[in-house]
């Protein structure tokens, strides 16, 4: 990935992972778990660079300018590191432990990574944040009050 450049496509599987899974290294076969008519098949092929995708997942707004800093994280702190791993598990050679902890970090960072989970801890956030904050502000207005009359 280019770091100059803004990555709007961005895949919550990663593009590497999905090509272990296909024929021709440009599209896999996926399950539509909604279809409208029973003539359409649940089975298709779906290109590679389209599938576990959402346009603008990880990309955000400071001020005036577009940021993708968290794919280019991800990127670096985990898809990078584990592709060889899978490389050799493909090969049918054995992990190292340090093999191990990069399979391990990027099997749970994927977890926290998709849609649903980030739904989840949206939801989880709205609900918990508030009573957070509000006792953190309580603890700061306590200490302070403690601070200013000795």
């Amino acid at each position: 990935m280019q770091t100059n450049q803004i990555a709007h496509n961005n895949h919550y599987i990663p593009q590497f992972y999905l090509r272990s899974w296909s024929q021709d290294s440009n599209s896999i076969f996926v399950y539509n778990l909604l279809v409208s008519d029973s003539r359409i098949p649940y089975w298709t092929r779906k290109k590679i660079k389209s599938t576990a995708v959402w346009n603008d997942f990880y990309t955000r707004n400071e001020g005036e300018k577009e940021v993708d800093d968290f794919e280019k994280w991800f990127d670096k702190e985990f898809e990078s590191s584990v592709k060889t791993v899978f490389d050799n598990l493909l090969k049918g050679h054995n992990l190292d432990e340090d093999e191990s902890i990069k399979l391990s970090r990027f099997v749970g960072a994927q977890y926290l990574r998709t849609p649903a989970r980030l739904n989840a801890l949206m939801a989880q956030w709205r609900t918990e944040m508030p009573q957070i904050v509000e006792g953190v502000l309580q603890k700061i207005s306590k200490q302070f009050e403690m601070e200013s009359n000795p």
